[in-house]
This record gives C-alpha cells, sequence and structure tokens, in this order.
C-alpha cells in the first residue's frame, strides 16, 4: 500500500486517513478523556465557557482532508503548510492533529486547559508502523482571548466549536471571525448560533461543514462544481 507522503502535506485516498493516522488517532482520543473531564469546574462555566464538547476527531481528520485538499486546488503553487487555527482549542488535541496536514496553532484562554495543551505540544505519539509523530513547539498554543484576537486573518482555515456559551457574545465572536477572514479562507463552523453571512458559503464536500469565504457566488459555484467531481 502506497504511504502518505509528508513532504508533499496531502493525502490522496480518503481511505488511507484512518491507516496513517490511526494510533495517533486513538493516542489523541484517550488523551481528550484523560484530561479534559478533570479541567471541568464552575469556575469555567461561570466565565460564560463550555466543558469540553466532544467531537469524534476521527471525523475531525475528514473536515481536514476537505480543506486541505480545495486549498491545494485553489493554490497549486503554494510550498508552504496552510495555516490552521482552531478557536478554542482546549487543551489541544485538535492542534496536535491538524499539525500533520498545516502549519496549525490553538487559541485559548483558560490556564488550566493551555497548561495541559503546551504538555500535550511536547509529547511524542508513535504512529501507525512505527513512526513518530512529535511536535515540540509550545507556542502552538496562543493565550489569547478569542473576542480581542486580531489576527484571524493571517489564517488559511477557521475552525471553531463554539467555544462560547452566551449566545449573545458567541454571535460577535463569530461575527469578528467571519469578517477578519481574508476572501478564500476555509471556515470549519461545526457549532455556531449566528446566521453565516452570505459570503461564508457552504462547500458540498463529503464530510461537510466546510465553508469558504468567497464574494463572488459564479466563483463559489464554479468551486463547488470542481468539489462536487473530485471529492469522494
Amino acid at each position: 500500500m502506497k504511504q502518505f507522503n509528508d513532504r508533499d502535506h496531502s493525502i490522496k485516498n480518503r481511505k488511507m486517513l484512518k491507516w496513517g493516522y490511526g494510533a495517533l488517532l486513538s493516542a489523541l482520543e484517550s488523551y481528550e478523556h484523560q484530561s479534559y473531564y478533570p479541567l471541568n469546574s464552575d469556575e469555567h462555566r461561570n466565565k460564560g465557557r463550555y466543558d469540553y464538547q466532544p467531537y469524534s476527531i476521527n471525523w475531525f481528520l475528514h473536515h481536514l482532508h476537505d480543506a486541505h485538499q480545495v486549498l491545494k486546488y485553489l493554490r497549486p503553487d503554494e510550498k508552504k503548510k496552510f495555516k490552521f487555527v482552531d478557536i478554542g482549542c482546549g487543551v489541544g488535541t485538535k492542534v496536535k492533529l491538524a499539525n500533520a496536514l498545516f502549519d496549525a496553532h490553538g487559541i485559548e484562554v483558560w490556564e488550566p486547559y493551555t497548561e495541559v495543551a503546551k504538555e500535550l505540544m511536547k509529547k511524542k505519539i508513535v504512529r501507525n508502523h512505527g513512526k513518530i509523530y512529535e511536535l515540540k513547539d509550545t507556542n502552538r498554543i496562543l493565550v489569547e482571548d478569542a473576542t480581542k484576537f486580531e489576527n484571524y486573518g493571517n489564517y488559511d482555515i477557521l475552525y471553531f466549536f463554539r467555544p462560547l456559551s452566551e449566545p449573545e457574545k458567541e454571535i460577535k465572536l463569530e461575527n469578528r471571525i467571519y469578517q477578519q477572514a481574508k476572501p478564500g479562507t476555509i471556515v470549519i463552523p461545526l457549532w455556531h448560533d449566528g446566521d453565516l453571512p452570505e459570503y461564508i458559503r457552504p462547500l458540498s464536500c463529503p464530510s461537510g461543514e466546510i465553508h469558504i469565504k468567497m464574494h463572488s457566488k459564479k466563483k463559489f459555484d464554479a468551486l463547488n462544481e470542481w468539489v462536487k467531481e473530485n471529492l469522494t
């Protein structure tokens, strides 16, 4: 079986996803359950944030795959890894996984989560067939208030899973993200309170929930036709 080409930063076949990342997925799922639940607290909830919201890491990998394929189609000559940010990243498991494909960062303001996330960034995890997955750079966890963050426009992929529990604050955060995003940015709003603006358009990706900031409906329709024909 052909192996994933790390230098190319792409996965050509969706069937290879779990084969290539199975051990990493299992390790991160275990880490999530060990790390989050002891940190859930009234202090966290009283500051308008949610306790850990479970979401399948395996399915998250499919979102990453679809986002990556769309960006490679739009920017085929790009040599650097595309930049990804998880807004409200908790203990950082999805940042760790996303960094296998992207230049990934996470934004988190609650210190108990950020300390655990920084430790995760240092960990070595054995991937399938003995390959070591390693990410030593703790600076990938940005200790920032997402509602005041000014640099969403620096990223190619913006991912969030409703980080704030108060609807009014969450909607303001979502609008901030959409407005700062540059045209052509992939937005993955897995759970959002506000309505999506017209220019945040849903692509027909197999994994669902993949959107792109694109003002031109004509350009979007052409891109979406490519997605329907090529992403399976």
